[in-house]
């Protein structure tokens, strides 16, 4: 059973590689410019939503319809499956 600490590989026998100080400096850079950039894109809705509040509702009445005339032609929603 794997239980989340090591990879499949080192779980069937083979010898666990490390990743290098750099490997894990690139990909902590890579991470860090990726919330960056959806940060950006939070900033942007904000700033529209100043600027022009009334747009920024009018897109979310527009939503809000789609979304409910969807649901009445059973095309949306959320499908509820059971399990046991």
């Amino acid at each position: 059973m794997h239980d989340g600490r090591g990879s499949d590989a080192h779980m069937a026998g083979a010898p666990e590689r490390r990743p290098s100080a750099a490997e894990v400096l690139a990909h902590l850079q890579a991470a860090a410019l990726e919330v960056i950039a959806a940060l950006r894109a939070v900033l942007d809705l904000a700033e529209d939503a100043v600027r022009d509040p009334a747009a920024l509702a009018a897109r979310a009445r527009r939503a809000r319809d789609r979304a409910h005339h969807d649901e009445k032609e059973g095309g949306g929603g959320v499908q509820r499956i059971p399990v046991s």
